[in-house]
C-alpha cells in the first residue's frame, strides 16, 4: 500500500499490490481508520469509510481514490488504510490530510494599457511546506458538498479590471466543481481575464474559503 498525502476537500489516485498473481481473482477490502479520510473506487464516486476492489487472476495491482474530508484548513490529520483479501496477509498504508492550497496561473506582469484581455485561471492541490507553490494538482473530491467558490479582486479597476462573460468588474466570482482541478481557462467557458485599462499598479487578490493561497494568490500587475 502506498503512502498518500491529500488536500482537505480534494482527492487523489492511489494504488496497492497483492504479493502473488496466481490467486484465481481476489476481492480486496480497503478500510480507513479515520472518518476524515474517505475511499472511492474511482474519481466520480463519493467516498466512504470502506470499499472493495477486484483484482483479476494473474494480476497483482489495484487502484482507488483517497479523498480528504473538508474542514481541515489549518491542521493535518492521519489515517491508516488497511487492505485485506482472503489468503493474503493484511497490508497497510498511511494517509495524511493536509490543508488544500491554490495558485493563480497566467496573470500578466507588465501588460500594455488598452491591449487585449489576458485569460488566467486558478488551480487547486497541495503545496510545499511554506505554501510558495503547488507540488501536486488534486481535483475537488467527488461528493463534495458544493463547488469551491473562487473570488478574484482588483484593487485598481481604473488601471486593470477583471472580465467574465457578464462583463468587467473589480471583483468576480468563479467556481471549481467536483472532479475538476481548476477554474475554466477562458472567459467563454466560464473563466476570467485581466483587462489592462491604463498605466498603473494593480494588485490582484484571489481567495477560496477553506484553502490556503500560495504566493501567487496576491499578484502585482504593472500596467504600462
Amino acid at each position: 500500500m502506498n503512502a498518500v498525502t491529500v488536500g482537505s476537500g480534494l482527492q487523489v489516485a492511489s494504488s496497492g499490490n497483492l504479493g502473488a498473481s496466481n490467486h484465481g481473482g481476489k476481492t480486496v477490502t480497503l478500510t480507513s481508520s479515520n472518518p476524515a479520510v474517505l475511499l472511492s473506487p474511482d474519481n466520480v464516486t463519493a467516498g466512504t469509510n470502506q470499499i472493495q476492489v477486484f483484482v483479476p487472476n494473474n494480476s497483482t495491482s489495484f487502484s482507488y481514490y483517497v479523498q480528504g474530508l473538508e474542514g481541515h484548513a489549518a491542521d493535518t490529520v492521519t489515517a491508516t488504510i488497511t487492505a485485506s483479501a482472503s489468503g493474503f496477509t493484511d497490508g497497510t498504508g498511511t494517509v495524511a490530510v493536509v490543508p488544500a492550497a491554490f495558485d493563480v496561473i497566467g496573470l500578466p506582469a507588465t501588460p500594455t494599457g488598452g491591449s487585449a484581455d489576458v485569460a488566467f485561471y486558478v488551480r487547486v492541490g497541495i503545496a510545499n511546506n511554506t505554501y510558495q507553490f503547488l507540488t501536486q494538482l488534486q481535483a475537488v473530491r467527488a461528493g463534495a458538498p458544493a463547488p469551491l467558490t473562487v473570488t478574484v479582486s482588483s484593487n485598481n479597476a481604473s488601471s486593470g479590471t477583471l472580465v467574465v462573460t457578464a462583463g468587467p468588474a473589480a471583483t468576480q466570482q468563479l467556481q471549481i466543481p467536483a472532479q475538476q482541478f481548476n477554474t475554466p481557462t477562458n472567459v467563454a467557458a466560464g473563466g476570467v481575464a485581466f483587462r489592462p485599462v491604463a498605466t498603473g499598479q494593480v494588485t490582484v487578490t484571489t481567495t477560496i474559503p477553506g484553502l490556503v493561497g500560495t504566493t501567487s494568490a496576491v499578484t502585482v500587475v504593472n500596467v504600462q
